[in-house]
């Protein structure tokens, strides 16, 4: 046998008569009840960040959008990396060849992301505005149905 001690018989010799330990001396453990999200991450005021597939050209294609890898330290108590460093990373999953997908998390600047989505919403106006004309990109609508006899559906009221 060792010479440490027992934890169970250090326990027990430090509790009280009644058997019940005050909740100030309990031996603090992870919530089992609450609701986390494995892909949660703390938020920085004036920037947008989202989850990018480590990958190089995918990092490369965020970078060309304005994102940068998040790099602060994780909050305290909490392991918010998988041993990479200071980049804050995740275990995405399983790609289809089943090996693990890692996530980085990338940041941009909320002005930065504004921009991005106003040009998105411009280039879609066009079909939009054509969707709701009835017509396509063109001004013509080229996939109508029309009849051979030229006859048309109307609905009588009364």
């Amino acid at each position: 046998m060792s010479t440490q001690e027992n934890p169970a018989q250090t326990t027990a010799a430090t509790q009280p008569e009644g058997g019940a330990v005050p909740k100030s001396q309990r031996r603090r453990r992870a919530s089992t009840g609450g609701f986390k999200q494995k892909l949660d991450a703390p938020q920085r005021k004036g920037y947008v960040r989202r989850w990018v597939d480590n990958d190089p050209s995918r990092i490369m294609a965020m970078e060309e959008l304005g994102y940068a890898l998040a790099a602060e330290k994780a909050g305290s108590d909490e392991a918010r990396t998988d041993g990479m460093g200071t980049r804050i990373a995740r275990h995405g999953g399983k790609r289809g060849d089943g090996q693990p997908q890692q996530l980085v998390l990338m940041e941009c600047r909320a002005e930065d992301y504004a921009l991005g989505v106003k040009e998105k919403e411009d280039a879609l106006k066009p079909f939009e505005e054509a969707l709701r004309a009835g017509t396509d990109t063109t001004g013509r609508m080229t996939d109508t149905y029309e009849p051979r006899d030229r006859s048309s559906i109307s609905h009588q009221t009364g």
